[in-house]
């Protein structure tokens, strides 16, 4: 098994673990429902994105969107990005390459599992990676 795979799904899972020890409220243990503490897509603050991001925000919406909404917020087919859940801190950049390639069990979200993205590239994926921490980080989800 690649090393770099292997890492990402021991973060993952040791990252699952951790959540679902730590309580709280909502449908997926230690969280609320993203509906719940999700943001409305027109409160979302746009930095000034750089090239890579801009490249990034394109490719989001052509093939993220659909399920985590437009800006990021959520959709009722997938979870918003600007969540505490999915800070660097919680889920590093590593997470989100594992996930698009090669899709990821339901583990903080009653949506049910996400399929593998095989049509989106190293560099899209790169780009949406780079547009997403910066919605964060002007949105106060920063590390």
């Amino acid at each position: 098994m690649n090393s770099k795979i292997t890492i990402a799904a021991l973060l993952i899972g040791g990252v699952t673990v951790t959540v679902m020890k730590s309580g709280g409220s909502g449908s997926a243990p230690g969280h609320t429902t993203p509906q719940s503490a999700a943001m409305a897509p027109e409160n979302v603050v746009l930095p000034a994105f750089n090239l890579t991001e801009k490249r990034g925000e394109a490719a989001f919406n052509t093939t993220c969107a659909q399920c985590h909404g437009i800006k990021a917020t959520g959709t009722e087919q997938g979870p918003p990005f600007l969540h505490v859940v999915y800070k660097a801190g919680h889920h590093g950049d590593a997470s989100f390459f594992y996930a698009a390639q090669n899709g990821v069990r339901a583990h903080h979200w009653p949506y049910g599992d996400m399929p593998a993205q095989p049509q989106v590239s190293q560099g899209d994926l790169k780009s949406i990676i780079a547009y997403v921490r910066a919605l964060q980080n002007a949105n106060g989800f920063g590390n």
